[in-house]
């Protein structure tokens, strides 16, 4: 089956999530099955098609709502060995990294990874936060075409970075589509 990854915002930095969706089957018959702009499998939007189903996925679906509240990207300084990609393709590794390290540290139950990956939508659960790059890509290819219920805020993505001997995550402001870092903590 192929993943197919979606997106939620939340309140003053939005959370995006990403699901692995799979098919049965990886013959032509999935060759354009969903589009960028349409409807997902778990009735979400369609940011990013990668063209094949190589590494087991295709697509990147964003969820059709945003999740009510404020979160933080973490509440603690953790290990960011394992969450620091921004390629497409590597927002759920970065969860699963993420939410490794919440384990360690009482279960990480008001950062927004842990938002995503206790998520349902459609049928599925397999949510999680996106990396930056398909973070912009959920911003140029959904919200720019004004496709979606984004609101002009910024959304953390899973991609950690240590800054000025600080943990940060970088996040996009989706009311000019500039990315930045910023610590995980509210302030």
């Amino acid at each position: 089956m192929k993943n197919i990854f979606r997106i939620i915002g939340l309140g003053f930095v939005a959370l995006l999530l990403a699901n692995s969706c799979d098919f049965f089957n990886t013959d032509d018959k999935d060759i354009g099955l969903y589009k960028v702009g349409g409807k997902g499998p778990a009735g979400g939007l369609i940011f990013y098609d990668k063209g094949d189903s190589k590494d087991g996925w295709r697509y990147l679906e964003a969820a059709s709502a945003d999740i009510a509240g404020t979160f933080v990207a973490t509440s603690e300084d953790i290990n960011i060995d394992n969450c620091d990609k921004r390629a497409v393709g590597k927002g759920k590794s970065n969860t699963e990294a993420i939410m490794k390290e919440a384990a360690k540290k009482g279960g990480g139950f008001t950062w927004a990874a842990y938002k995503c990956v206790s998520y349902t939508q459609g049928g599925y659960d397999d949510w999680f936060l996106p990396s930056r790059d398909e973070l912009h890509y959920m911003y140029g290819n959904l919200h720019m075409q004004e496709l979606g219920d984004f609101k002009n805020e910024k959304y953390w993505s899973s991609t950690a970075v240590i800054s000025y001997g600080k943990l940060n995550f970088w996040q996009e402001d989706f009311s000019n589509g500039n990315q930045d870092t910023s610590s995980p903590y509210l302030n």
